[in-house]
C-alpha cells in the first residue's frame, strides 16, 4: 500500500498518453483497490485502468496495453 500512495503523491495531476484510446490524461490517483484512476482529456470521464492490462512507462509519460 506504500508504494500505492507514494506513486499517487509523485504523479498525481500529471498528464500522460493512453496508446490505446490515442488521447492524454491526468492521473488523479490511486482506487480503493490500488488501481490507477485517470480523467480523460476529451470528456473529462474517470476511468480506473488496471495493471494486468496496462503497463505505465514513466520515462516516456505513456500507458500501453500489455501483450497478452
Amino acid at each position: 500500500m506504500f508504494l500505492c500512495t507514494l506513486f499517487s503523491i509523485v504523479y498525481r495531476n500529471k498528464d500522460v498518453f493512453v496508446d490505446k484510446w490515442q488521447e492524454k490524461v491526468t492521473i488523479i490517483g490511486i482506487d480503493e483497490y490500488g488501481f490507477l484512476k485517470v480523467r480523460k482529456s476529451s470528456t473529462g470521464e474517470i476511468v480506473t485502468l488496471h495493471t494486468d492490462v496496462h503497463s505505465f512507462d514513466v520515462r516516456q509519460g505513456i500507458i500501453r496495453e500489455k501483450a497478452i
